[in-house]
């Protein structure tokens, strides 16, 4: 094995030992990060709702949609090939570090190029600058992919949450400062922009690995094939959960996108918040544990069952909370997006577990079959999002959640066929949570009948006592007490 340049040693061997430990610590490091980025995002999201229009949000989203495709295959899932191999190479990563780095600024090239095609597309002409400097992220983008899929591999999640709450701090400054001058739409664009460049350089920072010169020869051919099938994935499950915003922006215009976008993200940050730091520590234990099937298993029913009992009432709690949070968040104006949030609530459901495919795929190795899913799944999607659009994005979030439901049992087939896992795996794990988030929204629907007042008062009085019913269910039903005391006796466990 090649010796990393720099300090950032490439082996994982040592991490076997209290690996249980290390999981708990890192996921309570990475969920704290999560959760401070979802607050600044939350803030930030009140704040701009305030100073901008739907409309400015709408053409940032019009941008996303499309240009948001070259997101999905700027690392060619790379970063996945490095977190899950066993055995990893300085030639390697160095291999992998340039295609990365020459695919960033190529996509930043392409992206700016097609600006006028976009702009011509949805008949916007501010549209053109807006999508060129948006795409100077990819460069950025690029040039930290191994970086920060070197820390994940070694379990750094301290520094990981550093790099991505800070750098999201620096971006939500610079926009609402940009918003505060009277930069309109273009505030929207300072804040990716800022934080991804800040973002590099916190990864450079904490991760000190350096790349070499680039050469030929360097083993990655079948790294690049494993990311092939991340990447073919991604790309496809993309389109299928941006065809809404592209349809919604092309046929009913920017302010029914922004109504439709802002009730999208609102629902499904909190979840973001849980499934992207469970994402980040489950991947690399799921891939050291490959060799152990029974401890595979036990580890990713206990994740799973976790994250469904914390996620399944928190979407619960949106729903019926649906006007206080609008009206608390996004201010006078938004009403219209109460009955959007709503609906895609269905979807959130499914959101909660629905991602955790993607840790069975990408730890067993099984990228190939991932995309031969995509292939067909998402196709279905889109059909089922255009057959809504005759209704305007309230259809269009109804059959976006009809959609995700049909298809969520044949995807958890398809993700455990020839692994240590099965069907019943997944619904043992998942249906006790179901049922108590099913009671803790009767609990939340009777409180908010009762109360009345401004929507911070009401949320409060609502949310609070229904949390303490969930959480008093939870431990009085005893599989669910048990399931609590296993996942945190892993903070012991070696």
């Amino acid at each position: 094995m090649g010796s990393s340049r720099g300090a950032e040693s490439l082996e994982r061997g040592s991490l076997r030992p209290a690996l249980g430990r290390r999981a708990t610590r890192g996921l309570a490091v990475t969920l704290g990060g999560q959760w401070g980025r979802l607050v600044l995002q939350t803030l930030s999201t009140a704040v701009l709702a305030r100073l901008l229009l739907p409309g400015d949000f709408g053409l940032v989203a019009m941008v996303v949609a499309v240009t948001g495709l070259a997101e999905q295959v700027k690392d060619l899932g790379l970063a996945a090939a490095t977190v899950q191999r066993d055995k990893l190479e300085d030639r390697q990563v160095t291999g992998l570090f340039w295609v990365n780095a020459a695919l960033g600024t190529v996509l930043a090239a392409l992206v700016a190029a097609c600006a006028p095609l976009v702009a011509a597309f949805y008949g916007r002409d501010e549209l053109t600058g807006l999508t060129a400097v948006l795409a100077l992220g990819f460069v950025a983008g690029g040039l930290s992919v191994q970086h920060a899929a070197l820390l994940q591999r070694r379990l750094r999640f301290g520094a990981l949450a550093v790099c991505e709450t800070g750098s999201f701090a620096v971006g939500v400054v610079a926009a609402i400062a940009a918003a505060e001058a009277g930069a309109g739409y273009w505030a929207l664009a300072v804040l990716p922009l800022t934080a991804g460049w800040t973002r590099a350089a916190l990864l450079w920072t904490f991760c000190r690995w350096r790349p070499g010169s680039p050469r030929r020869g360097a083993g990655i051919r079948e790294m690049l094939s494993f990311g092939g099938g991340v990447s073919t994935f991604n790309l496809l499950n993309y389109i299928s959960r941006n065809a809404d915003n592209v349809l919604i922006g092309k046929v009913s215009g920017a302010t029914s996108l922004g109504l439709y976008s802002r009730a999208y993200t609102l629902l499904l940050l909190p979840l973001q918040q849980l499934n992207g730091p469970l994402a980040s520590v489950a991947v690399p234990v799921l891939s050291i544990l490959r060799a152990e099937p029974a401890k595979y298993r036990a580890f990713y029913r206990s994740a799973v069952g976790g994250l469904a009992l914390v996620g399944m009432p928190l979407v619960v709690l949106l729903v019926v909370c649906a006007p206080e949070v609008v009206a608390l968040l996004l201010g006078p104006g938004w009403d219209d997006a109460v009955p959007i949030f709503r609906a895609l609530g269905l979807a959130g459901v499914v959101h909660v577990v629905g991602n955790t495919n993607g840790w069975i795929y990408v730890s067993w190795g099984s990228t190939g079959r991932m995309a031969r899913w995509a292939l067909v799944s998402r196709p279905l999607m889109v059909a089922s999002i255009a057959a809504g659009l005759p209704w305007g994005p309230l259809g269009v979030a109804v059959s976006y959640a009809v959609g995700q439901l049909v298809l969520a049992v044949p995807g958890f087939a398809n993700a455990v066929r020839d692994t240590p896992l099965s069907l019943g795996d997944v619904g043992g794990a998942v249906w006790r949570p179901a049922v108590l988030a099913a009671a803790t929204g009767a609990a939340a629907t009777g409180l908010q009948a009762l109360v009345d007042g401004p929507p911070l008062v009401v949320l409060l009085a609502v949310c609070l006592p229904a949390a303490l019913t969930h959480a008093a269910l939870t431990l009085a039903w005893r599989p669910t007490r048990e399931s609590v005391r296993l996942v945190l006796a892993q903070r012991g466990r070696r």
